[in-house]
């Protein structure tokens, strides 16, 4: 069993590491840049992110490119929360390309914005 798991984390990174490349090859960055940009910005939301809450992930149409490269980073970066590629969850962390499109999800699905970082990134919540 423990040989199975380490194996799965070894996946795992193989996955994050070529889904990284593979966003950033376009974009004339670096992987480390890219992957260090977002990190920085998602330890912004850790404090309204309780250990082992499920968060779903979103990333607005414009952004569905680079979508699981997010995704992964995410939850790297606020694990032992759980976030899951859902847009089913109490608490939703997003990544948008405009306010406008953030607005929207937040809009259409009933949430309420907890925090906005760097106008695209958000941490919502579902209306009571």
């Amino acid at each position: 069993m423990r040989l199975r798991h380490e194996f799965g984390l070894l996946l795992f990174s193989i996955i994050v590491l070529t889904q990284l490349y593979l966003d950033t090859i376009n974009k004339n960055w670096s992987t480390q840049d890219w992957s260090n940009r977002y990190k920085t910005i998602f330890e912004q939301f850790r404090e309204l992110v309780k250990p082992g809450e499920t968060i779903g992930f979103v990333t607005g149409p414009e952004m569905k490119e680079s979508h699981k490269a997010c995704l992964i980073v995410g939850q790297y970066t606020l694990a032992p929360s759980i976030i899951r590629d859902s847009e089913d969850e109490n608490t939703i962390l997003g990544c948008f390309s405009s306010e406008e499109s953030l607005l929207n999800f937040a809009r259409n699905g009933n949430y309420e914005v907890a925090k906005v970082i760097n106008k695209f990134f958000a941490l919502l919540r579902k209306k009571k």
